[in-house]
């Protein structure tokens, strides 16, 4: 079952080849790592239509491309790390109701300030608890919910 989830999906860009929720909510997930991407579409691809970035000049492109309601941003990536990629989203306009969640592996004190300060509404440290990333999507999924009416 394991190969079979890893065969079949596509990221950085790309849309899974599985059937995408109709009317759920848009998330992109920017997280360098291949596996905690596997595992997050595992956590919530039958849910929300999630659209997956391997770096953080991709995961600009991919939330201007896609307009997520909710962002899910690790901080150690390639090229743009999550606070730059966090700070820029919250200056265009169109990102200022988005939410930000950080999911890293930077547990100091320093590194959730930073976060935080750079525009994030939540940080979740790695390795992640599943019931606890479900937990925070779900408190911020009805939180867009208000928001939109």
């Amino acid at each position: 079952m394991q190969q079979k989830l890893l065969n079949s999906l596509q990221f950085d860009g790309m849309d899974m080849k599985r059937d995408q929720p109709e009317s759920q909510h848009d998330i992109l997930v920017a997280e360098d790592d291949e596996m905690v991407r596997k595992l997050i579409d595992e956590i919530l691809g039958e849910s929300y239509r999630l659209h997956f970035a391997a770096n953080g000049a991709s995961a600009l492109e991919q939330a201007r491309t896609y307009k997520p309601e909710l962002v899910i941003l690790d901080i150690m990536m390639p090229d743009i790390n999550g606070f730059e990629v966090c700070r820029q989203l919250r200056q265009e306009e169109a990102f200022k109701r988005t939410i930000i969640l950080i999911l890293t592996a930077l547990s100091d004190k320093d590194s959730q300030k930073s976060g935080i300060n750079a525009g994030a509404d939540d940080y979740l440290t790695k390795p992640f608890n599943v019931n606890q990333l479900r937990s925070l999507i779900q408190k911020w999924g009805t939180h867009i919910m208000k928001d939109k009416f």
